[in-house]
């Protein structure tokens, strides 16, 4: 029976991959805009993929989109995933986590697991999921409990709210597990001292300090459970090694350690699944002082200015073709320059000879000052 319902499921996603790609946005400003920030950040992040996959890459992650939206109506989607538990961490059911995930994959997945399987937890989201899908969250967790008859307490907390980790911590100490996931990276307040500074693909990123601090004080040890889908389709759910509270180190030590861990779990899984991770639409607004370390930004030093053949630098700008206003966007520092259509069009060729006699010695001089042209 499950492998009926398995082979309906991949069917109704290729279904739904298909009519993903044939969508023309060519002339979408949010699909373009999106499209050169998911290559900006591939460019920061994981270098290693060269630009001309980016495109291409970016089309699957809004397949992978598509598909965790298609899972959410599927009541039993845990059923049909594959449970990698190797040390059989959730074998006794009455053991209490603050379970850790991501936005890869079908991430619900764990939530539906946590449900079906009658445990009574929390989860942390954004305060505009909290606005928009709470009641939505709740009712599905209703359906399920009465697909499998059983009885789960399920709540849903604001993480921005700023009484949010006393109520959990309270909730901890009574029995309560706890769900979060971890890139959302998102509380109240934004003071430094609210934040860790972590190594992430190369960058330096802050992220917070609750999940560290709340199973530190509650004694709760962490438990990363990470999802993500096979090249069949087939929903996989990694359960890894238990995090247990350390008190031979201070909270914030404890805090850095754990966040640095998860960071390190989570580019552990994207060097394999890169296009199903949200994130790449906004880890750029984690970088410690906003800026990307340049030893990312592959780019050549000026040289004399009597060179014949130039081509446009692919590894540190994009171009936008915005209808009327193109815009010529920088990886390294996510800022935006509109330019004239035809200045546009030129840059859009491959190589460019003796550029300089075609766009003048100003313009030029210019794109080779910002590095704009390389050769």
């Amino acid at each position: 029976m499950k492998q009926q319902v398995l082979v309906k499921y991949r069917s109704l996603l290729e279904e739904c991959r298909e009519a993903t790609q044939q969508i023309n946005s060519d002339n979408d400003e949010g699909y373009l805009v999106g499209e050169a920030i998911f290559s900006a950040n591939l460019t920061n992040f994981l270098p290693s993929i060269p630009h001309t996959q980016h495109q291409a890459l970016y089309r699957e992650s809004l397949c992978n989109t598509a598909y965790e939206n298609f899972d959410w109506n599927i009541l039993g989607i845990s059923d049909l995933a594959a449970i990698r538990d190797t040390n059989n961490t959730l074998s006794n059911k009455s053991k209490q986590f603050i379970f850790c995930s991501f936005h890869l994959g079908s991430y619900r997945v764990i939530a539906n697991y946590l449900f079906k399987n009658s445990y009574d937890f929390s989860i942390l989201v954004r305060g505009d999921v909290y606005d928009r899908q709470a009641a939505e969250l709740l009712e599905c967790g209703r359906r399920v409990g009465k697909k499998y008859g059983v009885k789960s307490d399920m709540r849903i907390h604001n993480a921005e709210n700023p009484d949010v980790l006393l109520k959990v911590l309270r909730e901890l100490k009574e029995g309560r597990s706890l769900l979060v996931y971890v890139d959302g990276n998102t509380g109240s307040g934004n003071t430094t001292e609210k934040l860790d500074t972590v190594s992430f693909l190369g960058q330096n990123i802050q992220t917070r300090k609750g999940i560290g601090y709340m199973s530190y004080l509650s004694g709760v040890p962490i438990l990363p459970v990470v999802s993500y889908r096979l090249s069949n389709y087939e929903n996989v759910l990694d359960i890894n090694d238990v995090i247990y509270p350390d008190k031979t180190l201070t909270r914030d030590q404890f805090s850095q350690q754990v966040n640095q861990q998860l960071y390190s779990l989570l580019a552990h899984y994207l060097a394999k699944y890169p296009e199903q991770w949200e994130g790449w639409s906004y880890v750029h607004q984690f970088l410690v002082e906003g800026q990307v370390s340049s030893s990312t930004i592959t780019t050549k030093p000026p040289k004399a200015v009597i060179e014949a053949s130039y081509h446009f630098n692919y590894s540190r700008y994009c171009l936008i073709n915005l209808p009327q206003k193109p815009i010529l966007f920088d990886k390294c520092h996510y800022t935006t320059l509109e330019i004239s259509i035809d200045l546009h069009d030129y840059l859009s060729n491959k190589s460019y000879s003796n550029p300089k006699h075609i766009l003048g010695n100003k313009i030029f001089s210019e794109l080779l000052k910002q590095q704009v042209m390389i050769y």
